[in-house]
């Protein structure tokens, strides 16, 4: 052993050993400080130690936009934040990357919000994350992001979904979205603009039953701020747009996620001239590409195309345009709140909806649809024909100009009492999770496929989790089984704190008793099952055969009712000797509620290896399996209390 970390390690010993420090969190909020005060430890925090020490600070709030700038909906809402007065004593924050950050800074300024800060995405981003009161995103929040009870989040998402999404996209995807389904479970409110969409977005991400907070039927800001600036006159917008009276149509289209950014630029650009040789000379088109695209189009040559100026936010331009062109970007019911004309230009209409798929044939839409440029042209010039009001009411009827001021009061003690609120999640059968390391692979696909003929989602929910990276690495065994399953791929990999890397080290090397760190480390896994898969209520979390300690024990200690499946794969990595795995291995079995194994000869080997008091019963069978699943989903009531 090294002489350097013999006093580190004895005093660790003491320190983890003091009676006076048994509460885990408490240990966690004061010995890395006091640590860093003797030079024990760096000064730099982590993530982790910024969730135990900091404090949430009242009447702050951080937002995290699509594509880290302030457009669309963020502009909107900072607008209503940096003006009314019931947000005098706020301060906001505004999430920016490095190449975004000089733009967000000088709109900031020319806009005068005095009350927002842009904040770079580094440390002192997660820092802030950690003690900011509110949080509303429209993407996704960071992996190493956990929600703390006193905080209140908002999931605004960023459009309503005409594509497929999450786990109903055409793809073998479905491992790929814990993060989406932790942060919706997280959600104290989770904003949609329509049934519509609330009913697409909860079953695509197969989260229904795991939401526990609560549904708000709102328009997005956006859509507030156009109909806002159509409230107030155009006249202005339109002189810019159209300085000689001109025609002005708008065009946008999706990001296609199944072609090469090259190709799509490719398709935007043979269009755009088309348009420009066809248009007439009292007709301009207007582009706004998706952000991922932006600047990749040159309009130098062009007559009639032209990008969307930056002097103000692109909702209130598109308040002053007469017609809009897009394909399958959820732009169309923003627009179609403006009762204007809408021209779906899809050339590879076909071709998408067997890609990507779409929740609603194009012959259900009261829009012009055109396959060649010709017809997008001709739509254009015909001008609106079609009756669009029935389809006003199922997606708009949720829209105002004051949607931003509406939501603006979620981030208050008071909302408002204006808005239509629902419960979610109410009277929803149980859950429970069976987490398998690999997804199907194959000593567990014929399980798993015993599963899926026996169990009955009316008694519970089935989910199963497994680990996003490893099934990456396994897709062809994993699919298609994973079709059949609520599938949760997860990372549960912990971002450790300062302290709890060292312990975690140091045990490992066996330089530390296993049964003296996990006073500590038991914290920093229970807040690696809350990264992985949120406060998802489930009644149980079943693990089968997890040789990764980490995953073992941030799932043993989640805080829910917790089972253990010990068969070959299991045993096998036990006798390999690894003293950690056998250590974590037994702390699990201490946690467990039932121990299953396959047969006589593996329960003597868990009772011989781990101690006769181990509560182990036989599953020979998915049957029996089933059997035990339905009873511990059945049986218990979901307690997400920290170890």
């Amino acid at each position: 052993m090294n002489l350097l970390y013999r006093p580190y390690t004895w005093l660790l010993r003491n320190i983890l050993s003091n009676s006076s420090l048994q509460d885990a969190e408490k240990a966690h909020k004061i010995l890395p400080p006091r640590l860093r005060s003797l030079g024990l430890l760096p000064d730099s925090c982590t993530v982790t130690d910024f969730y135990f020490e900091n404090d949430i600070v009242e009447n702050t709030v951080m937002l995290a936009g699509l594509g880290e700038s302030v457009r669309g909906n963020l502009f909107y809402l900072l607008d209503e934040l940096n003006t009314s007065q019931a947000f005098d004593d706020y301060t906001i924050y505004v999430r920016t990357l490095a190449h975004t950050h000089e733009y967000v800074s000088r709109v900031i300024a020319e806009r005068d919000w005095h009350r927002t800060t842009p904040i770079e995405d580094t440390v002192e981003y997660d820092r802030l994350l950690t003690s900011v009161k509110y949080v509303l995103t429209e993407v996704n929040m960071p992996t190493s992001w956990a929600k703390k009870p006193e905080q209140v989040y908002i999931n605004l998402w960023h459009g309503t979904p005409l594509k497929h999404m999450g786990c109903d996209k055409n793809a073998r995807t479905d491992h790929t979205m814990g993060v989406k389904q932790r942060d919706f479970s997280w959600a104290d409110y989770l904003i949609y603009p329509s049934h519509y969409m609330r009913d697409h977005m909860l079953s695509a991400y197969r989260i229904g039953p795991l939401v526990q907070g609560s549904a708000v039927m709102l328009g997005y800001p956006r859509t507030g701020g156009l109909l806002r600036a159509l409230q107030e006159g155009e006249t202005a917008l339109r002189a810019e747009l159209a300085p000689n009276g001109e025609s002005v149509f708008a065009y946008m289209p999706t990001w296609k996620d199944y072609l090469k950014p090259d190709k799509v630029v490719e398709e935007c650009d043979m269009f755009l001239r088309f348009a420009d040789d066809h248009l007439r000379d009292d007709q301009i088109l207007y582009v706004n590409l998706h952000h991922k695209l932006d600047d990749s189009i040159d309009y130098s040559s062009f007559r009639h195309v032209k990008k969307f100026p930056d002097r103000c936010d692109l909702y209130q331009y598109l308040a002053a345009t007469d017609a809009l062109v897009t394909d399958y970007s959820s732009i169309l019911f923003d627009y179609l709140a403006t009762e204007k004309h809408i021209v779906l230009f899809c050339p590879d209409y076909e071709r998408y909806r067997k890609k990507r798929g779409l929740y609603l044939d194009f012959d259900e839409l009261p829009f012009d649809i055109a396959h060649t440029p010709q017809e997008a042209i001709k739509a254009l010039n015909r001008g609106k024909t079609i009756d669009d009001e029935p389809a006003q009411q199922e997606f708009c009827s949720f829209d105002s100009a004051d949607n931003a001021a509406l939501l603006s009061t979620l981030l208050t003690d008071a909302p408002s009492s204006s808005l239509a609120v629902e419960r979610l999640g109410d009277g929803c059968a149980p859950s429970l999770m069976l987490f398998v390391e690999n997804g199907a692979d194959t000593a567990h696909a014929p399980l798993l496929e015993g599963l899926l003929a026996t169990h009955c989602e009316n008694d519970y929910h089935l989910y199963l989790g497994c680990d996003r990276q490893l099934v990456e690495k396994n897709r062809k065994t994993a699919y298609p089984l994973l079709f059949d399953f609520s599938v949760m791929g997860v990372n549960t990999e912990p971002h450790w704190g300062s302290l709890g890397r060292r312990v975690r080290r140091l045990v490992e090397a066996g330089h530390l008793p296993f049964n003296i760190a996990i006073r500590y480390l038991a914290q920093e896994y229970w807040l690696a099952a809350q990264r992985a898969w949120g406060t998802s209520p489930f009644a149980a979390i079943v693990a089968a055969d997890i040789v990764n300690p980490d995953t073992l024990l941030a799932l043993a200690l989640s805080g829910c009712p917790f089972a253990l499946l010990f068969g070959e794969p299991l045993k096998k990595a036990v006798l390999e000797e690894d003293r950690f795995l056998k250590d974590a291995v037994g702390h699990a079995l201490s946690n467990s509620t039932i121990v299953l194994v396959p047969d006589t000869d593996m329960r003597t080997f868990v009772h011989r290896t781990f101690g006769e008091d181990i509560p182990v019963n036989i599953a020979s069978d998915a049957a029996a399996y089933e059997e035990v699943l339905k009873a511990l989903a059945c049986k218990n009531e979901s307690v997400a209390q920290r170890p």
